[in-house]
């Protein structure tokens, strides 16, 4: 993996060449800017692979250097808590199986946390740090199902959480509630229970009991806890429940969600959960993508960018370093 290092400063982002920002991926800086005060921007951009992590003035430009096609890759990278590290998924060395990859910011080197024989679709790490939670293949072939899996990252032990009776669904993006306690994740529901279509679902991480939240895509915890949004099962509107799947409500949608093959991607709160960032793709690769900021007090909404490079990931405190 390979760094580079920028200022944001008077609107733009100097590089040692003189790069201006737009230059670099297109990035708006309205994008940028979630990043004020103390709050860490995590983006990706999916078709170059390209990591940018935005803090205090800074921004670094991480290459992940996977092997082999990058369009569209199914794993984004994930920020830790504290953001020190950037974990991502590459091929292994071995062509067979993917790694998943820990990333020092302050060291600008790398350490491999697991590699598996199987794919890896989705990277989530715990509110404390300590552990990370992933969706990958059971099993070398994806016949086998996919499984939720959590891994201490001390002892590289790692558990398969989800009971015999759920089957995660396909590409599923699992968020810890930040308690640490629970892990919302999409599950494939068996043709008896609504055929293809996903369901969210809350798992107690010591219990292994399931709680249905709603039908969907996508879950990703308000920062108070007491609240999950994600995307309906259509990709049309943003929705959000109560940890115990009731007290659903619309959050955001718009004309081009409903009329055009447009989709909703993953919701990203704010530190302080005052606002969501949404944005909507014309497809799984993240073309044509707008970028929106919510404020949830005021249902107003606000367009951040319109380019298809660098999708939000995640807006964290970093108040704690």
């Amino acid at each position: 993996m390979h760094r580079k290092r920028y200022l944001l400063a008077a609107g733009i982002v100097l590089a040692g060449s003189g790069l201006a920002f737009w230059g670099y991926g297109g990035c708006s800086i309205e994008l940028t800017q979630l990043a004020a005060g103390r709050a860490t921007l995590l983006l990706y951009a999916h078709l170059s692979n390209r990591v940018l992590v935005v803090e205090r003035g800074r921004v670094d430009s991480i290459s992940t250097d996977r092997m082999g096609p990058s369009l569209g890759h199914h794993a984004d990278p994930a920020l830790s808590p504290d953001g020190t590290m950037v974990s991502f998924v590459r091929r292994a060395r071995s062509q067979r199986g993917e790694e998943i990859i820990l990333y020092n910011r302050a060291t600008a080197t790398e350490s491999l946390l697991l590699e598996r024989s199987g794919s890896v679709y989705s990277l989530a790490w715990s509110p404390r740090g300590g552990q990370m939670a992933f969706v990958a293949d059971k099993g070398a072939e994806r016949a086998g199902g996919r499984g939720l899996f959590v891994v201490d990252l001390r002892d590289r032990q790692v558990q398969d959480i989800v009971p015999q009776s759920s089957e995660v669904a396909p590409f599923s993006r699992p968020a810890w509630s930040p308690d640490g306690l629970s892990i919302a994740f999409e599950e494939r529901p068996n043709s008896a229970d609504g055929g293809d279509h996903p369901r969210i679902v809350r798992i107690d991480v010591a219990s292994r009991s399931l709680t249905a939240i709603g039908d969907g895509w996508f879950p990703s915890w308000s920062p108070d806890g007491t609240r999950i949004a994600y995307v309906d099962r259509g990709g049309a509107r943003c929705l959000q429940a109560d940890p115990s799947g009731h007290h659903h409500s619309v959050l955001w949608w718009s004309l081009r969600t409903l009329l055009l093959d447009d989709i909703i991607a993953p919701p990203v709160w704010s530190p302080a959960g005052q606002d969501l960032v949404i944005s909507v793709t014309s497809g799984v690769s993240g073309d044509g993508r707008i970028t929106y900021r919510l404020n949830l007090a005021s249902d107003k909404t606000c367009r951040l960018q319109h380019d298809p490079a660098f999708a939000v990931v995640a807006w964290s405190d970093t108040t704690a370093r």
